[in-house]
């Protein structure tokens, strides 16, 4: 198996979220799959080289970990270009919070 290179944000740490994301990406690169956010091929390739660049791919969680998504289960996990991941989470924080109450009426 390819020792793939993973991110470690928060709640991602640990031996079980490493080997959950080589086996995604192993998977993926197999399987020739595309990014899960934008459709695009996946250079798995250059993701080894250079994991933190934003189209480095990564595993991405279909059901996010907040909506009760299982963190390791590959049914729930999908390549995904770092980017991309990032722009999805950051898409489903903002509709996430709630609307800015003022104090009168403009």
């Amino acid at each position: 198996m390819v020792d793939w290179v993973v991110s470690t944000g928060p709640g991602r740490k640990g031996a079980r979220w490493r080997k959950a994301q080589a086996l995604c990406m192993a998977r993926g690169e197999a399987q020739g799959l595309p990014c899960w956010g934008c459709g695009r091929p996946i250079d798995y390739a250059f993701s080894r080289l250079y994991p933190q660049h934003r189209m480095a791919g990564t595993a991405h969680h279909i059901v996010g970990l907040e909506q009760g998504g299982h963190p390791y289960d590959q049914r729930n996990l999908a390549p995904c270009h770092r980017g991309c991941n990032t722009s999805i989470s950051n898409q489903l924080r903002a509709k996430s919070r709630p609307a800015l109450r003022t104090s009168r009426q403009w």
